[in-house]
């Protein structure tokens, strides 16, 4: 006989540690496997067996009331995620990244010079062009496999972020705060790779409009794919975003709201010198 799963509403928030969180939502298995197909066509149609999702499975969508953030507060393992990554979402994911390609001009044209390195790499769109450049092009990468093929390229990649041998001038963290466990040790090993006189660019979807995409959801209307709580375990706002580089030492100086593909995204620009470098404008 299967046993209820057990669902508590109480949760603490990862980036304040406060215990006064709000619980928005609780996706059910079943839902997951309806909805996602009809919004990301990446997806395999048996996705929720490969991953060992059962139908009354739960992932809670938990807001912080004491500073704003929200997450999912039971996402997937670290195994389950690498095999989302590695055999579900596949290549086809990343093609999105190639759409950067004026932005990554722009951005070139402003470093001129240094040390650069790309935190989930992806297949290396960023870093080809950067090589191609010039730059002394570092990337790392969560899916072991793309490894071999990132060196191929002629990139330079690194096997942890905890051991901070080598210091950046620049790192880029394109949309990949919001798919990590846990962000805040992330921002800590970046703080710890970049130059005091460098710079670390953030990238993600802006949820500041999250409660009317979950109505939209629940009346059953058509809603982004970034509302995901396989991929996406974290939902920023400018604000939370802020205070989560703020919180492990970066100094926030600008956002730049962008739309992409239906997300507003706001481009965290951090540097830790003096000056503060604008690197474009829209």
């Amino acid at each position: 006989m299967n046993m209820p799963k057990i669902v508590t509403n109480q949760f603490r928030c990862k980036l304040c540690h406060s215990e006064n969180t709000l619980l928005l939502y609780h996706f059910s298995g079943i839902e997951i496997k309806e909805f996602i197909p009809r919004f990301n066509k990446t997806y395999k149609k048996n996705f929720t067996k490969d991953l060992e999702i059962a139908d009354d499975d739960i992932f809670s969508l938990v807001r912080c009331r004491s500073c704003d953030f929200a997450f999912i507060a039971n996402p997937l393992s670290p195994a389950k995620l690498h095999r989302l990554y590695e055999k579900i979402v596949g290549p086809k994911q990343s093609e999105h990244r190639e759409l950067f390609l004026n932005i990554w001009l722009d951005l070139f044209s402003v470093i001129k010079s240094g040390r650069i390195l790309d935190t989930g790499c992806g297949w290396g769109e960023f870093l080809q062009i950067g090589l191609s450049l010039g730059f002394d092009c570092y990337g790392y990468e969560f899916d072991r496999k793309k490894y071999s093929l990132l060196k191929i390229k002629g990139i330079k990649m690194i096997h942890r972020l905890d051991k901070p041998d080598t210091k950046y001038d620049f790192i880029l963290l394109n949309q990949v705060l919001e798919h990590v466990i846990d962000p805040v040790n992330l921002a800590k090993a970046c703080r710890k790779l970049i130059k005091n006189s460098g710079c670390l660019l953030v990238a993600v979807p802006d949820f500041s409009s999250l409660d009317q995409i979950l109505v939209k959801f629940k009346y059953g209307q058509k809603i982004t794919k970034t509302l995901n709580p396989l991929e996406h375990i974290n939902y920023f706002t400018p604000q939370s975003l802020k205070r989560l580089l703020s919180s492990v030492g970066f100094s926030v100086r600008d956002y730049y709201p962008y739309r992409f593909e239906n997300w507003h995204s706001p481009l965290g620009i951090i540097k830790l010198g003096e000056n503060f470098l604008s690197f474009w404008r829209y």
